[in-house]
């Protein structure tokens, strides 16, 4: 790495003396690099040393361990780091449980009081929480870890025994429950043998919403963390400094790297605020902006960044899946005629269609303005909707996660981008990754992935022919590719497609009417080829260019508009925004872009302040 920066070795000073400190930066500040640079002097000094680092996903897990592939250092979210040291006291997981349960701390449907020998079975950490069974999920094994700390100290000792070291990456995001643990629980540094050091910026707590804020300053105040303070940043242009400078609540203002290395040195960039007062501003207007000539539009140059899925689903032109997915008007009008029925002890019989309830029962069928203007704009909807089973509707759930599943971050996140997707939509962007890696001549690939052996020449011949027919069918329907793909052999349709058909007909039937187009976009996007992204999925990485809508996403939990109207504000909406805000600009290593629909003159009076007079500019 060269000489050890300053900061590194002011950790090591407080290692060595037995402190724990708190290293804190601004984004591209290279809070990482420090990390980096401690483990290294730390197994430099001590190469047995035993050092655990904990941070909050997985995709940060494979990060970290890519940059620093010590076997001896272990690295893990902090969900599996707790549970890691808490399972196999069982009987006190069930006392915890147990407690937390009775003192209302954790929701249960079970009836109340329970005890200890409700589980038969060791009590387990999954994904989802089924307390009767003895699952608990993230939230619980928080809870239960705090509980079993404060009520048991011998866990502090065996804490301190397992490692020498414990650094936690983005303390920022990490849960207040763990927080306490380490910084109230935990005996005082001076009492232990463990060293803890914390690398973060709370300025950037959009998982947390700033909640550790008030426990950290603490820990500040009483001398249990030792401040460490990074002000250089090493990412971003001049200009976009000044910006995120006046973003930051927390009195740091960062200035450009010196260092000659340093990827921004000398670079002025730029950074400007645009709106528009008649039509939004999308992908092909923004294209043809004079002040993003020779920009990359490729997803590895440019981020266009929404708050809202929707909004990346209509500019990445997969509206329709998403809509269907999120926002099915013919489900949401069943789903109120129901309510109305129920309300009235009306009971609607299995394989009654839709349509012969609507008949049935008129003066429950009111339509809202919203579903009534749906149904205008798409005639074809409430016809087609009224021939399915009314059942089959409102069993039908709203959910983008079913569609969009889990979208790639980086190039080292490995996680399952089809566990949250349904069966059909799984299958579907199986058969858009066959044209993928067609496309791509990735020939190995290709006959790895089939459905099909090719056992002859001639077959490998028909083959290729019905490949080469597959990837000429992006404008046919979604239902005539499944129908050619099984029926080719290529991508046949599995059990559980035809479950899915069987379960859901109206929105597989709704599905088959797209044309086959939006699951390629669909592919682009989950995969990370397109330049769309949600603004928090952009955290910790870096692009060129930047665009940031500053449109809600119908999130109530933020409001930019009320944040530059409002902008000293320590109101949760407007510091949630705020941080979100300095994220998304902070990615800019180039040029930044920051664009309003119809701001108000509150907004463009502070955009004028954060951007400068100059660089707030009306595009349309």
């Amino acid at each position: 790495m060269g000489a050890v920066e300053c900061e590194v070795l002011e950790a090591l000073v407080h290692a060595r003396a037995g402190r724990d400190f708190l290293m804190t930066g601004g984004a591209g500040s290279g809070k990482t690099y420090s990390m980096q640079g401690f483990l290294e002097e730390i197994y430099a000094e001590t190469p047995q040393a035993r050092v655990v680092c904990v941070t909050y996903t997985n995709v940060a897990v494979n990060e970290i361990r890519n940059r620093f592939p010590t076997p001896s250092l272990q690295v893990s979210t902090i969900h599996e780091f707790l549970w890691s040291l808490i399972s196999r006291y069982q009987k006190n997981i069930r006392e915890a449980l147990v407690a937390l349960v009775g003192e209302g701390a954790m929701k249960s449907t079970l009836d109340a009081p329970i005890d200890t020998h409700l589980w038969k079975r060791p009590i387990s950490y999954k994904e989802w929480l089924n307390l009767a069974e003895g699952e608990i999920s993230h939230a619980e094994v928080l809870k239960v870890a705090l509980f079993l700390f404060a009520e048991h100290p011998t866990l502090s000792k065996i804490l301190a025994d397992r490692y020498d070291y414990l650094l936690v990456d983005e303390y920022q995001d990490t849960p207040v429950d763990v927080l306490k643990i380490l910084l109230e629980v935990l005996p005082e540094p001076t009492q232990r043998s463990l060293r803890i050091g914390f690398f973060g910026d709370g300025e950037q707590a959009i998982h947390e919403g700033g909640a550790s804020k008030e426990l950290i300053a603490c820990a500040k105040e009483n001398g249990r963390l030792n401040l460490i303070t990074k002000k250089q940043n090493r990412r971003n242009p001049a200009s976009v400094i000044r910006v995120i400078n006046n973003l930051r609540t927390d009195g740091l203002k960062q200035v450009q790297a010196k260092d000659r290395n340093a990827p921004n040195f000398g670079k002025e960039g730029s950074a400007r605020f645009i709106y528009t007062e008649k039509d939004e501003l999308d992908t092909a207007s923004l294209k043809q902006l004079p002040i993003c000539r020779g920009w990359s539009f490729a997803s590895q140059d440019l981020k266009i960044l929404y708050l809202g899925k929707s909004a990346i689903a209509r500019e990445n032109r997969f509206p329709r899946l998403m809509e269907i997915y999120d926002k099915d008007r013919a489900v949401e009008y069943a789903k109120k005629v129901r309510d109305r029925l129920a309300s009235k002890g009306i009971l609607v019989e299995d394989g009654v269609s839709f349509g012969k309830v609507l008949e049935d029962n008129q003066q429950n069928a009111t339509m809202t303005p919203i579903v009534q203007k749906a149904f205008e704009a798409d005639p074809h909807l409430l016809p087609f909707a009224s021939s399915y089973s009314f059942h089959d509707l409102v069993a039908t759930s709203s959910n983008s996660d079913k569609l969009l599943g889990t979208k790639k971050v980086s190039d080292l996140d490995d996680r399952d981008r089809g566990q949250k997707r349904d069966a059909l939509i799984n299958h579907l962007v199986s058969i858009e990754k066959l044209r993928s890696l067609y496309r791509d001549g990735k020939f190995n690939a290709v006959i790895r992935a089939l459905d099909t052996s090719l056992t002859s020449i001639a077959e490998r011949r028909r083959i290729a022919t019905s490949l080469e027919h597959l990837e000429e069918m992006n404008c046919a329907l979604i239902g005539e590719v499944i129908e050619y793909a099984d029926f080719s052999g290529l991508v046949t349709r599995k059990d559980a497609v035809v479950r899915f058909q069987e379960k859901h007909p109206y929105r597989f039937a709704r599905v088959c009417e797209v044309p086959f187009e939006e699951i390629a976009r669909l592919y682009e996007y989950v995969e990370d080829h397109s330049p769309y992204s949600t603004q928090h999925g952009v955290k910790g990485s870096e692009w060129d260019n930047i665009f940031v809508s500053l449109d809600n996403g119908g999130w109530n939990m933020y409001n930019f508009e009320k944040l530059m109207a409002a902008p000293d504000s320590d109101g949760s909406i407007e510091s949630r925004s705020r941080m979100m805000l300095y994220v998304t600009c902070s990615r800019a290593k180039e040029n930044l872009l920051v664009y309003v629909h119809k701001p108000t003159l509150a907004t463009l009076a502070t955009a004028e302040e954060w951007f400068g007079v100059g660089n707030v500019l009306a595009v349309g």
